[in-house]
């Protein structure tokens, strides 16, 4: 075992290997749509926003003016709600896609394990196929559910802050 050789894996950007990862959350289309939706939704919110507060600070705080001041809160309040519910759903489905991941190519990795020759475990050792099975098919199961997560919530973000700039003043945005 002292003549084991690490795989240096530091090479290009691989696509292919990405299409390869991403046949592991096909079983998981309905809910990969769901927490689609679900970002959108916290998107939107999100950029809604500074769009309620600058209404906030023009009719209530520059005017002087404290009427509707309880309904635009109880507005607000509603909005601050659905967001939290939105987030928590969010968090739940990521996770449960996560884990489905995980546990779905530790399953197909520990069924090729099970196909290696001894000489492979003769020359490689046991805690680098631990760490494999561990750590690294850990990080790509947060790479798949949360990475998802991240661009899409930003992108669906991103749009909804474009389209507010276009609404308010389009030729400034």
């Amino acid at each position: 075992m002292n003549n084991f050789q690490e795989d240096n894996f530091n090479n290009h950007f691989d696509f292919t290997l990405w299409k390869k990862l991403f046949y592991y959350i096909k079983p998981y289309k309905k809910l990969m749509f769901f927490l689609s939706c679900v970002m959108i939704g916290v998107g939107c919110i999100e950029a809604t926003f500074p769009i309620m507060t600058k209404y906030a600070v023009d009719n209530f705080i520059i005017k002087g003016n404290l009427n509707g001041l309880t309904r635009f809160s109880i507005r607000y309040l509603i909005l601050v709600g659905l967001q939290v519910f939105n987030v928590w759903c969010l968090i739940a489905l990521a996770g449960k896609i996560e884990v489905s991941v995980c546990h779905d190519i530790r399953k197909k990795a520990f069924e090729h394990l099970q196909n290696l020759s001894f000489s492979y475990f003769d020359t490689t050792p046991t805690g680098w196929i631990m760490a494999r099975m561990t750590s690294d098919i850990q990080r790509l199961s947060d790479t798949l559910a949360w990475g998802v997560v991240d661009f899409v919530w930003g992108l669906a973000m991103m749009s909804f802050i474009l389209i507010y700039m276009l609404y308010l003043n389009w030729q400034l945005a």
